[in-house]
């Protein structure tokens, strides 16, 4: 597998990752979850129905501030100044945006550690930028798509084996937004989305 979670050998899930739930408070706040993470998802619980339900993706990779909502088919990325406004020591801090942290509002994250800040890979034929935890296989990355043509590219993940799902979406800031998501994992399909 991509991942060795073992408490024999002293790999704990809860090092790795962490839902959290917290109270938004229509200002700025700082959410404390035990770690600095790599890849944050906000979700708003309650009240039952409120606007504002999409679920908000942030990741060190591309950034604090920068948004998918991973429940809308076509969104591309936003820029978003008052929703995760940065990834701290021991949680990550949020604006006064309503899908992330209006007043009295319930919400609940997930956080995930990967590998810190982003670092250049140049292991596939086209580089990429990654945050890879290969010990809980799992990683983040970002790359740019060459000029269309027959031709497959490749873009490294960091990780140590081949891995079991992989989940893309087009991010290009106010530009396509006829890209739905895709996915591959290993038990559906066979693609060459993680052949390698």
């Amino acid at each position: 597998p991509a991942g060795e979670f073992d408490l024999a050998k002293g790999i704990i899930p809860s090092d790795y990752f962490v839902p959290f739930n917290y109270t938004g408070n229509g200002s700025t706040q700082s959410i404390d979850i035990g770690f600095k993470p790599d890849f944050v998802w906000c979700k708003k619980r309650l009240p039952y129905g409120s606007n504002d339900k999409n679920h908000n993706l942030f990741d060190v990779v591309r950034g604090a501030t920068r948004q998918l909502e991973i429940n809308t088919t076509y969104d591309s990325e936003l820029v978003n100044s008052d929703s995760v406004t940065s990834f701290d020591t021991f949680g990550f801090s949020l604006g006064d945006d309503t899908e992330v942290n209006a007043s009295t509002y319930e919400y609940v994250s997930f956080n995930w550690k990967l590998g810190g800040d982003a670092v250049l890979n140049t292991d596939g034929s086209q580089n990429s930028n990654v945050s890879a935890n290969t010990r809980a296989g799992q990683s983040v990355m970002t790359f740019d798509q060459p000029t269309y043509s027959a031709t497959e590219a490749s873009y490294g993940h960091g990780l140590l084996s081949k891995p079991e799902v992989v989940i893309l979406k087009c991010r290009q800031l106010g530009g396509n937004t006829s890209e739905p998501w895709g996915m591959y994992h290993k038990d559906l399909f066979h693609s060459a989305a993680a052949s390698a």
